[in-house]
């Protein structure tokens, strides 16, 4: 830029000394003189447009340079608020991830632990079997029946085996089947028995009893009475009467209706016979 300044300022004073001095220099020495400033004049206009580009160059590459400083910004700006957004969603998934495994931790505690229960009921459940098979033989289909359901033992045992006719006395004969019946009671102390005395529909013959609740109760309550005697814990003993609301036989006829005199006693796991008793 101070070259072509000086070009420029160099040019002037010689247009200025020909004209000063024209009259005074040789006519061959004067067109040499001119040549030399027309040539100094064409390069002035050269370096005239080169600066013009120059500056329209130097122009653009700064509105350029803007435009990406902005675009940088711009994108910087962008890349910071979708990051937060990223890490908001991490921690927020992570925190997800952490509620499901704390219940599938819980979940997978409590499948554990019915896993240990359904084992032990089924251990329990085999011993009380394998107990019931051992001790109560030698007797007919018809004096005792021992039914296996929802791990639960259903033994029933009819009026003739335990009862004297007509009464809820117990009849020393029945000390046979309930001295066994005892025995298994009191080698499984986590077991609860039910006993449930039952009638037949017609009014009980004993003018002493008002009705078939007063019998099917005071026969449950004999026989809950002979097997603590027997050494069984009052704890694992429950009495209840049915009356004639449970048969398992017609009442019309006489002959089937000898098997609804009976008394079953259910044994079970204590938490499962107090749930039947809830329902």
């Amino acid at each position: 830029m101070f070259k072509m300044k000086f070009y420029l300022s160099m040019a002037a004073s010689g247009l200025l000394f020909v004209s000063l001095f024209q009259g005074c220099i040789a006519p061959k020495k004067y067109h040499s003189v001119q040549d030399s400033l027309t040539k100094c004049q064409d390069v002035n206009s050269v370096n005239q447009s080169i600066i013009t580009i120059l500056k329209r160059d130097t122009a653009q590459c700064g509105i350029r340079y803007r435009n990406l400083d902005s675009a940088k910004a711009y994108i910087e700006a962008v890349n910071s608020s979708e990051k937060k957004r990223l890490n908001e969603q991490l921690n927020q998934k992570t925190q997800e991830m952490t509620q499901k495994e704390q219940v599938l931790r819980a979940r997978e505690d409590r499948v554990n632990k019915l896993d240990r229960i359904i084992f032990s009921k089924d251990s329990a459940f085999s011993v009380l079997k394998n107990a019931i098979s051992t001790n109560l033989t030698g007797y007919t289909f018809t004096q005792l029946t021992v039914e296996y359901k929802e791990d639960k033992a259903y033994i029933s045992i009819e009026e003739d085996m335990l009862f004297k006719p007509a009464s809820p006395m117990l009849d020393p004969k029945s000390r046979d089947v309930l001295g066994k019946l005892a025995n298994i009671l009191s080698a499984l102390p986590n077991e609860q028995a039910l006993v449930e005395g039952n009638t037949d529909s017609l009014p009980p013959s004993n003018s002493k009893i008002a009705d078939n609740w007063d019998m099917s109760v005071l026969r449950a309550s004999s026989v809950t009475k002979e097997l603590i005697k027997e050494g069984v814990n009052p704890h694992q003993l429950i009495a209840a009467g049915n009356s004639s609301n449970n048969p398992v036989a017609p009442n019309d006829i006489p002959e089937a209706r000898s098997k609804n005199r009976r008394v079953v006693v259910i044994i079970s796991d204590k938490n499962d016979l107090n749930k039947m008793l809830d329902k």
